[in-house]
């Protein structure tokens, strides 16, 4: 289990007008960068955000976002995490185990949730790490909690969402030119 690449996806979404970067990093064991994915901005019409109406969100991290991310990826990881668990719906079209990842307050999940377990961050113990599933899923709890137990030895859990998010805003200008440029 030395051996393993963790994947943390996340999402930059900009307010006006409506625009969706998407963006993956996956790392070994240490924390290194092994490959980074970006997605040119998904910026939905008035008219789709209208129909879509609440499940935009969740149909283009899904959908347009996380699922083409992980499928481009040359470092297949063991694991993908994310800190927004409207992510959690792309699990049915990922063959690799998602999980969304959060610090918590508390030690046990609020409720007696089976898709939820929370564990002490092994470097900072009076931190509580906190994982989900998606819903029908929860095996990927089991061999999601070894990885990220084994990981928050060296970077605690949601260090490298910040490194992604900082790399989609440096990139920016570059992905909206690259779809300027290719008309998708």
């Amino acid at each position: 289990m030395d051996e393993f690449r963790l994947a943390f996806a996340t999402a930059v979404i900009e307010a006006n007008p409506v625009k969706f970067f998407g963006g993956i990093l996956v790392v070994d064991p240490s924390s290194d960068p092994l490959e980074l994915r970006c997605t040119s901005p998904v910026q939905p019409l008035p008219i789709q955000q209208i129909l879509w109406g609440q499940r935009l969100k969740r149909y283009i991290l899904t959908e347009l976002l996380l699922i083409p991310l992980v499928n481009a990826l040359e470092s297949r990881p063991d694991l993908v995490l994310t800190q927004d668990p409207d992510f959690l719906g792309a699990r049915e079209g990922m063959s690799v185990p998602l999980l969304c990842v959060s610090e918590s307050s508390v030690e046990t999940p609020a409720h007696d949730d089976e898709h939820a377990i929370v564990f002490s961050d092994p470097l900072n113990p009076s931190r509580w790490i906190c994982l989900n599933s998606a819903n029908g899923y929860v095996e990927d709890l089991d061999s999601g909690r070894r990885l990220v137990e084994t990981f928050a030895r060296a970077c605690f859990p949601l260090e490298p969402f910040r490194r992604v998010e900082e790399a989609l805003k440096a990139l920016k200008s570059k992905l909206e030119s690259r779809t300027a440029a290719t008309g998708k």
